[in-house]
């Protein structure tokens, strides 16, 4: 298949882009759905994910208001973990903030390697996020209490 036949001829490839620009115009820079390359220069700017936005306005992007938004660390927040294989080991949180959880997986994974440097050397480290069963709150991670770390610190 050629580059570019997907879309049919060339009547139909003019007809998707128009459609395309007419959506991203009617949905808006604020919605984050599209990315910068379809607004016109000096109608927007880009975020610091690189995903176009009002200008002096607040990013529409999933992914940017999800960084955002904060949680009721009770019952929702995010881990720093572990991975190995399908074994998922949750060692820090709960966070607030995704950012907060993003920020401790050097530390934890720090501690895990020099507890256990052939296996975790391994593994995979990262952060999720975690809702608590109804009527219930969420656990500490395995490693606040044993490397000092505590969610919000």
């Amino acid at each position: 298949m050629e580059q570019g036949t997907h879309l049919g001829d060339e009547d139909a490839a003019l007809k998707w882009l128009r459609g395309t620009i007419d959506h991203a115009d009617e949905v808006g820079v604020g919605s984050g759905r599209y990315g910068p390359h379809w607004y016109t220069p000096g109608t927007h700017e880009v975020c610091e994910n690189g995903h176009a936005k009002p200008l002096d306005g607040p990013c529409g992007h999933s992914y940017c208001v999800g960084q955002q938004a904060t949680v009721d660390a009770r019952t929702e927040g995010f881990y720093v973990t572990v991975r190995d294989r399908a074994k998922v080991g949750f060692l820090l949180g709960p966070y607030a903030t995704h950012d907060e959880a993003r920020g401790e997986v050097g530390r934890a994974r720090d501690e895990v390697l020099s507890r256990d440097p052939f296996g975790a050397s391994f593994w995979s480290f990262g952060t999720v996020k975690a809702t608590a069963k109804p009527g219930r709150e969420l656990k500490p991670g395995k490693l606040n209490d044993v490397i000092g770390l505590t969610a919000g610190e």
